[in-house]
């Protein structure tokens, strides 16, 4: 009995980790503990009549919640002031005001429909026709989600045809704009996930590779330890 809770606990833990660049666009959730630096070294993306990166830093406060299996999960709750729209770490961002061109009230949900619906969304901004799409796989494989200007397609990643429990995985583009000051387009993502997932990433132009339109600058991912309990 010891051994299938301690075997539960592990399945319940999160798989994030403290390895490079973050990206944490939901300071209010409870992660595994270590999964985030505490202390200064963040940068906060606020975003009120125009969009700026600032110093800042991360508290983490430790709680533990009881499973309905009677064992407790341990949780780290992060705190920051005010209310950003993502925190980075690891990222040579300068701080100071940043342009954005999509992420105002009512853009996110009008994106994800238009994905959903469409199965491509133009990103505002640089200049270029810069699109995300996707292609369906064949036998319920899923979708795979490419960024193209016209000229290159760079895929980006894959998600299931649909949730564990049903739900849409159609990724949600929360703000897009320029953080690195090279005047193209950045691409901060959310991909859902239905059973107790997170997956948050952050695309830089400045950090293309050869046939590249972005780089993957900063990702976290894992499970949150709290959900069901």
């Amino acid at each position: 009995m010891r051994y299938a809770r301690l075997l539960i606990l592990l399945m319940l833990a999160g798989t994030a980790a403290v390895a490079g660049p973050l990206v944490l666009t939901d300071p209010g959730g409870a992660y595994e503990p270590g999964s985030l630096p505490a202390g200064r070294g963040w940068l906060a993306l606020e975003c009120a009549a125009g969009c700026a990166l600032r110093a800042t830093g991360l508290q983490l406060s430790r709680q533990t919640v009881l499973h309905l299996d009677e064992f407790r999960v341990p949780l780290e709750i992060p705190r920051v002031k005010g209310s950003p729209l993502a925190l980075f770490h690891g990222l040579a961002l300068a701080p100071g005001p940043v342009v954005r061109w999509h992420g105002a009230e009512g853009d996110v949900e009008r994106a994800s429909a238009q994905l959903r619906r469409l199965g491509r969304w133009a990103v505002p901004g640089d200049g270029r026709p810069l699109a995300l799409s996707w292609v369906r796989l064949p036998d319920q494989g899923g979708f795979r989600y490419h960024l193209g200007d016209g000229t290159t397609r760079q895929f980006l990643f894959a998600t299931a045809a649909e949730g564990h429990y049903g739900g849409d995985t159609t990724p949600r583009v929360l703000w897009a704009g320029d953080l690195d000051g090279d005047g193209l387009a950045d691409l901060l993502l959310s991909l859902p996930d239905d059973d107790c997932g997170f997956d948050d990433r952050l695309y830089l132009s400045s950090m293309a590779g050869p046939g590249q339109l972005v780089g993957l600058a900063a990702r976290f991912a894992g499970r949150h330890p709290a959900c069901g309990c």
